[in-house]
Formats: structure tokens, C-alpha cells, sequence
């Protein structure tokens, strides 16, 4: 609308009388920085609260700004009107402009109106500070503008504009804070926030909604004596807020840490921490961090680091739960702006080390454009893949409602930095609404035709839009994500798409894809391709699609690895494998976990950790070199540590998987491809168990026992070597198997042993040709006698004689540890009841003889059997008092099960090995990773009471493994005794770590004979 007449007033600092003719003079200060706009556009108060018996409401009847204002009615005292809470909007000792445009109603005499803060100091009495005003009427809007300042922590700011005239109705609009003068320490967006409640006020601390009561009580306290309480919480999103607009700036990081307590007598439930910011009037609720299982019995800290990436008019930090309204304590809580260290402008930069092999991209989100990050990314990466912009809850939260804001960012900085986009992803069986697979009316949808049929419309109208809007910019579409289960017999994930639509959710995905974007390439994606089963099962699954038709143009190897798997020979067979369909291959989401399981959890990480991380990068970037000519990008899932996914998967951990520090800096991973001359020395481990193997040339049983333990050597040209180890007391044993084709009969392997070069040539005793390579076993004398526990400095290096290529692993260092224990076991097929029939009458026992924690408590023998698809446990339990007190399932009287299909022996679990845990009452609990997904259903069991212990009989299914006479099963068994609700004593038959829970590497075998 046109604006009508405007007049101007204005008044000094706070106290000084109102002057409606000149405008006071502004203090001095650099860029003002606007903290509270108001201009009620969303036909909300946004913020703005009626005082005592007023009604406010936005009008469309009159505006100065736009086509709305608030108005302002039913006024009966002079001192009722609009009024907002402007705690952590204003800052102590900042200086600032507040302006807002007045007009009396339509009909309304001419009045007086004044903007005022009340203002009640910590432990002080309440002042009322004038701030401006003037003279108003309803011919035109009037200019309202003053200067405000106050000192000292306050309990209460509340800005709020009132009139001479008690009951006159007036519109204000276009509400304006300018801070020109930041407070002493630099701008306010760095000072940070702390509240630890010690005054006795609640510090800028509010009720979110206004249901909710927030008090400082002295009830509790993570530190010192006092702590904010939460109570009278009636919905889960109700809790303590902060305002953190002007707190917080565009682009820049905080670290964020707050410990949380439940009240007496609440039930457990998590707690979230999170922040609700408006752009455009649109509200986003965003959980930056939590805690599950918070209770009343201890405090609880939530932290996480944030970067702000959008615009706001509106910011708010609260701390909700999960589920139900339980009161809690808030304490000691920080925000601390995070400083960003320059990048390193002196390195090489990534992209132009690998510019003749393929694409160097990294995994991006809106606020990795800002600051250093944004130029980190800039310098190193020619490859950006949207992490979550692009999946289908981001831009078609419900149906039909596109937003594609955060998306089109990737895209524009990609533009900006001459790289290409990754588009990732159109079908995924997460981060999917759950109106895609709904009808109308909110029921499920099910395998009907016409469910189906409005099922692939969605597909079809979803990457239309999708797909469509950014056709030309995407260079290649993960157009399907997971969609493999290699445990399914057709190796197809039963995932709602599949359940309700078959594959032809993927037939209908890759043509629509094809159609509204024939420029990209199209990719279907998945992780743990390196491991055989996934391989197989992706492979098939391809093959069939391209069969038909399918316009599938690549294949995505997530490449999710930690810093000991998996082996480079097995992912070199999976892109050789996928080369023979002609597919373009992609490395999508590579990083390095420094853990080796999903239990364990570090506060930091050693420097030799991070050596060895930087080898396991040296060895797949050299892999990835080799394979140029396959593979023509390779996507890293992150830029720098403090921005991966795994700090949060599998659990809330520290994790180090990327090629950047926390700060930025290079670390020995960014090295490992760039110049792995600068990895720091490291001292490499590997575990010797004792063994006598025959020194042949061949592979006899010694060695397929410890088929797990074999080492990897690798090199840039792809010469290599898998090695192991074994010893006795006078002797180390080597099992060398090199992969080098071409035959040289002065090929070499070197072990060194105590420093001392033992040379083995390719045309000398007890070496075998093999497929691809060549054998070499060797028994070196030792010096002196060695026993268990002793510590052996050796080393490989491999020798091609043509090239004079060389491939080493060096320095090591060999612990020697006890043989593996073996059990023959048996052939037959019980009945699971708890009772010993004749079957049984064959089986070898085993006892749980090693004790790894407690003194005395319960034991138990053991005999096994097996089938072509099981393997059976018979335990005979002494144990004469049983308890199953604890809610701990590992702390109750039980036996625990552990089982390696395949003897892999390594430091973590693969999906397929289990520890099945069975109590005396038949209680079990599976685990495996994610969740034990690949192992439920696999056991089943009964359990008797009997005098002095139990029995459990145990069926557990090897769907993974085809069984039969001569296979190894990775074994061992394990006791654990409870008393009075606590875990006393626990004993294994073979495994002395206590870690057998993590780590497979120590298990005994189970060797299948008839």
C-alpha cells in the first residue's frame, strides 16, 4: 500500500524525555546489527503478548509496511499494550535504536504513545525506562525512535509500547532493534552464554510456551547449589527456551553443553536439545542433540556443535523430551563460539592431486559454506554431495509442499566453486515421510493394485519435481539408496516400497529419473558391497534390472570402513566384479572409523591411531588409482571430523574418520593420499597364537585355524601379500600368499625378526604357485626360548624382482598369546527342550575354565552338534544360587553364546556373528551390529532348573555359511553369575579378554567332523 503521512519522534538514552522533532544522535559503533524485526506479515503477534487486560492481534486494516500491523484493543489502563520479552535479545551494556511506527485507530483522538522497558534487575526492584515517544493520531503513522542501554543481569525485559489516553486502541508495525554498540569483548554473537543460576535468577531462561513454570530452586544441582527447574510440562515440546537471536551469527559455530536431571518421582524419558528458528515467518524445528534414559538418579549432559546457516528473525534454544511431560533440572549450561582456525593454504589441494584419476568430492550441507570450511571445501573438493538436502522428508515433507531452499544452496555453491553435484537421493527406505506410504485417510497402504498405483505416482510426481527442478545441474542421481538385504533369498530389502510395490518401485524410479534428467548418470547405492554377500546379492539384483532395461548407469560403493576393514583384496573384487555388467562405478560415502566395533567409545584419539588411519587412506586411495579407469569419482563423507555422521552412529560417540581435523588441519589421513612420506611412524600390531604347522609350502589346519589373523600388505602398484604368523617356543612361523602374476623365480619375501633379514625367494623350498600369485612358508629359528605374553619386533617386505616394486608392513611387533582352543564337534540334530536324548551321548564336552572377571562363581560345561543349518549347545550350568534380579541382562545368571559363521577372527563383529545370551529363565538377547538385524530369529532355546545350576539346549541357524564336515566355526562360550542384581564372576571356555563381546579375534574353533 502507499504509505501515508509520516511523522518522526524520538528520544535519548533511557530516563530522558521524549523529543518530537529531532532524533537523538546514535552512539558510535561499527555495522549495526539489527536484533528484533517485527512487521506481524505472517498474520502473527510473532512474539508480541498483550499486557494486562489488552487484545492483540494482527490487522490487515491498516499497515505501515506491507499489508499488516498489530493492533492494539480493549485497553483499560495507561500503561496496557503490546509487550515482548526481550531478555537475550538485548544485551548488557550494548547500545541500541528501537523505532516503531505508531497510528492511533481509525476514530481515536490524538495521544500520547511511549515505548518503555520494565526492567527488574537480579535481586533488585522493578524500573520503568522510557525509552521514546510522541504524539499520535490517526491521520498517519508516526516514527518512534530512541536509544536504549542498561548494565547488570536482569530477571525481567520486557519492551512494551503504551498511551496518556487508558482506553484508546492503537496499531503499531515495522518494530525495529539496531544494536550500535556491541557490548566490552568483542561482538555479541562470540561472547557466548553461561548460566549456572548460583544469583538466584533464572538468567534469560523462560517458559517456551507459557504453560510451563521455570524456576531457580536450590532443590538440586549439577554444580553448586542451585539449578532451573521445569515443571507443570503438559505437552513434549514445553520446556525452558533462550533466545539466542543477536547470540548467535550467520556462518559461525558454537559448541553447545548443558546437564539435564529428571525431578523426583518422574519416569524415565529422553531429552532433546534444540533450537527453533523463523525465516520468512516460517518456523523450523531442528534437535541438535540428547540424552536417552535420563532419570532422577543422576545428571546427564547433552553437547553438540552447531553452526548457524541460515537468515533468521528468530531464534530459540529449549530443551524438550521425547515423549511425556516429565519436570526436570537444567544446570550449567554454555554456549561458546568456536573460533575457526585458517585452513591450510600451503598444502596441496586434493582435487589437483587426483585431477588425471576422478572426482574428489566430499558430503555437504548449507553451513559448510560459511568461513573456513566453506574455502576448505573450495580448495580441496570438485564434487559436492547434498548429505540431507535432497532426501525426500527435506523437500516433500507432505505431499505436493516442495522446498527446495537448502537444495538449490548446494547446487548454488557448487556453481560458485566450479564443482559438480552428487544428487542424493530420490528412494530411500529412511528420512521418508510417512504420508508416501499412507492412503488419503491416514491408513497404510498395502500391496493392493490400486495402493500400488498411487505408490508409484508419488515416485513419479516426487522425482519429477526433484529431479526435474535441477535437471542440467546434477551430474548423477543416487536414484535408489539400501535397497539390498543379501539375508533375502532374492537380496531385495523388504522395505515399505517393496512391500507394497515389488521392484517395480525401482523400474518406475530409474525411467522417471531417466526422463526428466537424461544428462546424469544413474546410480543405485549401497554400503558393505566389499563384503562378498552384499556383493553377490547387489551384483544379481543389478544385472537383473539392466536385463530388463532398467536405465541403471552405475553402482555406488558407500565404503563405510573402519581403520582395520575391510581388506583391500576384497574391495578390489568388488569393482572387479561390477566392471564385468559395464557399469561406471562411484565411491559415495567413504570415511575411517577409528573404532574397530559398535560398542566401545574413546574422549580422544592417539596419535597412532590417527598413523594408522592415515595408511588405511594411503592403501585405498592407492586401490582407487589403480581402478582410475572404473571408478570417476570418489565421494568422502564429511570434510573434517567435527561435521561426520559418526558421532552420532551407532550411538552418541567421538569419532576421527575424515581427512580434517576439528580445526581443519590436515591430518594423517588428508597425508595418506596426498604424500605418505608424512604419516608419522607408526609401530603396527599383530596377535601370534601358538602353532606348530608343517613347513610345506601348503596350508594345513595351524593356519586355517588363524585364518583371520592374516595381515595385509599393500602397495600403489597392487603388489601384495596377505601374511601370518604363528610360534613355539623356539620358533616363528611365516604363511606368506603374494599376489603377483608374473612369474620371477628372484621374487622375494623378507621377514625380519629382531631386526635380522630371513630372505625367502619365489624358486625357493617350500613355496607354492597359487592363483595369481605365489606361497612361501618358512620357520625361523629364534634366538632364545620365548613363552606367552613375549613381544617380537618383525617385519614383511615384498619383492617384485622385474619392477622392483616392494610392499611392506614394517615396523611390527608380534605378541605371542596361547593356541587356539579346538572342539570336534559332532554331527546330528536334537530336539531343543532342555533334556539331554542320546544324541548328546557323542558329543566332546568343553569346560569354562578361564576365568576373566570375579573369583569362584558359577561354571559350565558345554558339547556341541551341528547340522547342514545349525549349530547346537547342550550347557550344564553349577550355579547353585540363580538371580535374575537386575534389569542388566548381563548381569543375570546366564550363559552367553558367541558364534563367527566363517572363523573370520577379527578385532569387531561382522553382521552375521552373534553373542546369543540365554538366562536361566530363558531369557534371551541377541547381539550383533545394527541391532543384531542379520542374526534375529536365528536362535531358539529352552532352559531347565535342575539341583546345583540349569541346563539351556540351543539351536543357533548359520544362514550365512553352507556347513559341513571339516568347516571352522569362530567359538566360545561364556558363563556370567549374578548376585543380589550385580554380574560377580564371569568365565569363558577360551577367550581370557572379557571382550568377547566386541571382538571375535580371541574366540576358540568349533571344527565340524561327522
Amino acid at each position: 500500500m502507499r504509505h501515508r503521512r509520516i511523522l518522526v519522534a524520538a528520544a535519548g538514552l533511557l530516563g530522558l524525555a521524549a523529543s518530537a522533532v529531532a532524533v537523538a544522535p546514535m552512539a558510535a559503533a561499527a555495522a549495526p546489527e539489527v536484533v528484533l524485526s517485527s512487521t506481524f506479515e505472517d498474520g502473527t503477534a510473532q512474539g508480541w503478548f498483550a499486557r494486562g487486560s489488552a487484545a492483540i492481534a494482527a490487522t490487515t486494516a491498516d499497515a505501515h509496511g506491507g499489508a499488516q500491523s498489530l493492533a492494539t484493543t480493549n485497553r483499560t489502563a495507561t500503561w496496557q499494550g503490546p509487550g515482548r520479552d526481550v531478555r537475550g535479545v538485548l544485551l548488557a551494556d550494548a547500545t541500541y535504536v528501537v523505532e516503531a511506527y505508531a497510528r492511533m485507530a481509525p476514530g481515536a483522538a490524538a495521544a500520547s504513545v511511549q515505548m518503555t522497558v520494565q526492567r527488574t534487575p537480579a535481586g533488585g526492584s522493578t524500573a520503568f525506562e522510557r525509552v521514546t515517544g510522541a504524539t499520535v493520531s490517526a491521520d498517519g503513522w508516526v516514527l518512534l525512535r530512541g536509544e536504549y542501554r542498561y548494565s547488570g543481569e536482569v530477571s525481567e525485559l520486557q519492551l512494551y509500547l503504551e498511551s496518556a489516553d487508558a482506553t484508546a486502541s492503537f496499531l503499531i508495525d515495522d518494530v525495529t532493534v539496531t544494536m550500535i554498540e556491541g557490548p566490552p569483548g568483542g561482538p555479541p554473537d562470540e561472547a557466548g552464554v553461561t548460566s549456572d543460576f548460583e544469583a538466584g535468577t533464572t538468567q534469560g531462561w523462560a517458559a517456551r510456551i507459557g504453560s510451563e513454570t521455570v524456576a531457580v530452586t536450590d532443590a538440586d544441582a549439577h554444580g553448586g547449589t542451585r539449578s532451573l527447574l521445569t515443571s507443570g510440562r503438559t505437552q513434549t515440546w514445553t520446556g525452558p527456551a533462550y533466545n539466542m537471536l543477536g547470540r548467535m551469527g550467520l556462518g559461525k559455530k558454537y559448541a553447545f553443553s548443558v546437564w539435564v536431571k529428571l525431578a523426583p518421582g518422574q519416569s524415565p524419558t529422553n531429552l532433546r536439545l534444540s533450537l527453533e528458528r523463523r525465516t520468512g515467518g516460517t518456523p523450523t524445528y531442528q534437535q541438535l542433540a540428547g540424552a536417552d534414559g535420563v532419570t532422577a538418579d543422576g545428571w546427564r549432559q547433552i553437547s553438540v556443535n552447531y553452526t548457524l546457516a541460515h537468515e533468521v528473525e528468530f531464534l530459540t534454544l529449549y530443551l524438550e523430551s521425547t515423549s511425556g511431560a516429565a519436570s526436570f533440572y537444567l544446570d550449567d549450561f554454555e554456549m561458546k563460539y568456536l573460533a575457526p582456525k585458517p585452513i591450510q593454504t600451503d598444502i596441496p589441494s586434493l582435487k589437483d592431486v587426483y585431477a588425471d584419476d576422478f572426482l574428489l568430492g566430499t558430503a555437504f550441507s548449507p553451513n559448510d559454506r560459511f568461513s573456513e570450511k566453506g574455502k576448505l571445501i573450495a580448495k580441496h573438493f570438485n564434487s559436492l554431495t547434498p548429505g540431507n538436502t535432497m532426501k525426500w522428508d527435506a523437500t516433500e515433507p507432505q505431499e505436493g509442499q516442495f522446498n527446495f531452499a537448502d537444495a538449490d544452496i548446494v547446487v548454488a555453491t557448487a556453481e560458485a566453486n566450479g564443482a559438480t553435484v552428487r544428487g542424493h537421493t530420490l528412494i530411500w527406505h529412511q528420512q521418508t515421510p510417512a504420508w508416501v506410504f499412507e492412503r488419503p485417510d491416514g491408513t497404510p497402504l498395502t500391496d493392493s493394485a490400486e495402493d500400488k498405483a498411487l505408490l508409484l505416482s508419488r515416485i513419479d510426481s516426487h522425482i519429477r519435481a526433484v529431479a526435474g527442478r535441477y535437471t542440467g545441474k546434477i551430474s548423477a542421481w543416487d536414484v535408489a539408496n539400501e535397497v539390498i538385504d543379501e539375508g533375502q533369498a532374492d537380496g531385495l530389502r523388504r522395505s515399505r516400497w517393496f512391500e507394497i510395490a515389488g521392484l517395480d518401485y525401482l523400474r518406475t524410479a530409474f525411467r522417471v529419473a531417466r526422463e526428466v534428467a537424461p544428462d546424469a548418470k544413474l546410480y543405485i547405492n549401497d554400503y558393505n558391497t566389499e563384503y562378498p554377500r552384499k556383493r553377490v546379492a547387489l551384483f544379481n539384483v543389478v544385472k537383473q534390472l539392466r536385463a530388463e532395461g532398467v536405465p541403471i548407469d552405475g553402482v555406488g560403493h558407500q565404503l563405510h570402513m573402519n581403520i582395520e576393514r575391510q581388506r583391500i583384496a576384497e574391495i578390489e573384487k568388488t569393482f572387479q566384479q561390477f566392471a564385468t555388467l559395464g557399469v561406471e562405478q562411484q565411491v559415495t560415502e567413504l570415511d575411517i572409523s577409528i573404532y574397530t566395533n559398535f560398542v566401545e567409545s574413546y574422549t580422544s584419539v592417539s596419535e597412532e591411531t590417527l598413523a594408522l588411519q592415515g595408511l588405511r587412506y594411503r592403501d585405498l586411495f592407492d586401490l582407487f588409482r589403480r581402478y582410475r579407469g572404473t571408478l570417476n569419482s570418489v565421494t568422502i563423507w564429511g570434510t573434517s571430523d567435527d561435521g561426520t555422521w559418526l558421532d552420532t552412529f551407532p550411538f552418541p560417540r567421538n569419532d576421527w574418520p575424515l581427512a580434517f581435523d576439528d580445526d581443519l588441519q590436515a591430518k594423517p589421513a588428508y597425508w595418506g593420499m596426498v604424500d605418505p612420506s608424512r604419516i608419522p611412524a607408526v609401530t603396527r600390531k599383530v596377535s601370534v597364537a601358538a602353532a606348530k604347522p608343517t613347513v610345506d609350502g601348503k596350508r594345513d589346519l595351524s593356519w586355517d585355524l588363524l585364518a583371520g589373523t592374516a595381515v595385509d600388505v599393500n602397495s600403489a602398484s597392487g603388489l601384495g601379500a596377505t601374511f601370518q604368523l604363528a610360534w613355539d617356543s623356539c620358533t616363528l612361523y611365516v604363511l606368506a600368499e603374494v599376489a603377483d602374476s608374473t612369474v620371477n623365480k628372484k621374487d622375494t619375501v623378507d621377514v625380519y625378526v629382531n631386526g635380522v633379514r630371513h630372505r625367502i625367494q619365489r624358486g625357493g623350498a617350500n613355496t607354492k604357485a597359487i592363483a595369481g600369485g605365489y606361497r612361501v612358508e618358512a620357520g625361523i629359528p629364534l634366538k632364545s626360548t620365548v613363552a606367552v605374553g613375549a613381544k617380537i619386533p618383525v617385519g614383511i617386505v615384498i619383492g617384485d624382482a622385474a619392477t622392483g616394486a616392494q610392499a611392506q608392513w614394517l615396523p611390527g611387533e608380534a605378541t605371542l598369546l596361547p593356541a587356539v582352543s579346538t572342539v570336534d564337534v559332532r554331527q546330528g540334530t536334537p530336539t531343543v527342550d532342555g533334556v539331554a536324548e542320546a544324541a548328546w551321548s557323542r558329543a566332546r564336552q568343553i569346560t569354562t575354565n578361564v576365568r576373566v572377571s570375579g573369583t569362584g562363581g558359577a561354571t559350565a560345561t558345554a558339547k556341541l552338534l551341528w547340522d547342514d543349518r545349525h549349530l547346537y549347545v547342550f550347557a550344564t550350568v553349577t550355579d547353585p544360587v540363580l538371580d535374575e534380579s537386575s534389569p542388566n541382562t548381563w548381569e543375570q545368571d546366564s550363559i552367553e553364546i558367541f558364534v563367527d559363521p566363517d572363523n573370520s577372527k577379527n578385532t569387531g563383529y561382522n553382521d552375521d556373528d552373534g553373542q546369543y545370551r540365554i538366562s536361566f529363565t530363558n531369557k534371551q538377547t541377541l547381539t550383533s551390529n545394527f541391532g543384531g538385524y542379520a542374526i534375529a530369529g536365528n536362535l531358539s532355546s529352552a532352559t531347565r532348573t535342575v539341583p546345583g545350576g540349569y541346563v539351556v539346549e540351543a539351536a543357533i541357524e548359520l544362514d550365512t555359511v553352507t556347513l559341513s564336515k571339516g568347516s571352522l566355526v569362530g567359538f566360545d562360550l561364556q558363563v556370567n553369575d549374578a548376585t543380589g542384581g550385580t554380574r560377580t564372576a564371569a568365565a569363558t571356555w577360551h577367550d581370557p579378554t572379557g571382550r568377547s563381546y566386541v571382538d571375535t579375534s580371541r574366540w576358540g574353533v568349533a571344527q565340524l567332523v561327522r
